[in-house]
């Protein structure tokens, strides 16, 4: 499995502090998506929550398992007790959320966090999600996340290819393109100049004809042959 380097200098003290205790989650099936996710890919802004997403179902023996492999959360608040859905708030005031029987499947390979602690997204399975994301809810961190990623040297085409493949084709491709630059409403005033025009360069070159037909290479999101030890 591949690693990369984690920009962990984003994690907000409490979330540093929690990390080494995520370790198991490798080994329970659980594979970090979100703004944590992409963040620690590129380090261009600070996030405070842990979004970890598994095809397996979260299931009262998988919960067990949670619990007894990170006992900190036996101690946490529990938030949202929901089917396929825990989310966690520690003590320190850490928000953590697991999601179960997660079916869509991936495009890219999951990737190991240099210090081996935690399965992480690919850049192009990230912006395919947010790329959903946007058509749901307005925040600038979303826009700011796929402009990052977009600058990093993912391709537009990539991640809505990739939205396709994951959401079907009936992914309304021109809708996701146009919510990316209408900058109106909730926090998108904050949405900085330079992410602004990276989002708009990008759709105005972007063309139908670079939706390409991508497969889902697997369905499990992590690797669970390369997943770190409880």
């Amino acid at each position: 499995m591949k690693t990369f380097q984690a920009h962990l200098d984003i994690l907000p003290e409490a979330q540093r502090e929690l990390w080494n205790k995520l370790s198991p989650c490798g080994a329970l099936g659980f594979v970090l998506y979100g703004g944590t996710a992409i963040a620690l890919h590129l380090g261009h802004r600070v996030s405070n929550d842990f979004d970890f997403f598994s095809r397996l179902p979260l299931s009262e023996a998988m919960e067990k398992k949670m619990l007894e492999s990170m006992p900190f959360l036996k101690m946490a608040e529990l938030l949202q007790n929901e089917l396929d859905t825990r989310t966690y708030r520690t003590t320190e005031g850490v928000k953590l959320s697991f999601f179960g029987g997660i079916a869509f499947g991936r495009i890219g390979e999951p990737l190991l966090t240099h210090d081996g602690i935690l399965q992480v997204a690919s850049l192009k399975d990230l912006l395919a999600m947010k790329a959903a994301v946007i058509m749901k809810r307005v925040e600038a961190k979303d826009y700011r996340d796929i402009a990052a990623i977009l600058r990093s040297g993912t391709s537009l085409s990539e991640g809505l290819s990739g939205a396709c493949a994951i959401y079907g084709d009936r992914f309304p491709v021109i809708e996701s393109l146009r919510t990316m630059t209408y900058f109106q409403g909730g926090d998108l005033d904050q949405l900085s100049e330079n992410d602004k025009k990276t989002l708009i360069e990008h759709t105005k070159s972007f063309k139908l004809d670079d939706v390409k037909q991508v497969k889902i290479l697997s369905h499990d999101l992590s690797e669970p042959g390369s997943a770190t030890a409880c």
